[in-house]
């Protein structure tokens, strides 16, 4: 499956995946990442699996595409 991270709180070491392809959000935990860096735009692929708790998380979480980050000039 495909998406886009929506949110990631670094600090608490989760996050959230809008899916392209059904449209649902994913739950996503920094044990699931394998070591990719991660952050809000980043374009993923990722694998979903249920919990008892929660029918839609993500996991082997893989980076294709990082959002750019621009430099402002003072």
């Amino acid at each position: 499956m495909y998406g886009v991270v929506t949110k990631y709180f670094n600090e608490r070491g989760y996050g959230f995946i809008q899916c392209i392809t059904d449209g649902k959000q994913y739950f996503l935990h920094e044990k699931d990442l394998n070591g990719e860096y991660i952050e809000t735009g980043c374009y993923v692929y990722f694998l979903n699996f249920k919990t008892r708790r929660r029918k839609n998380n993500a996991a082997i979480i893989n980076v294709i595409e990082a959002p750019e980050h621009t430099t402002r000039r003072k």
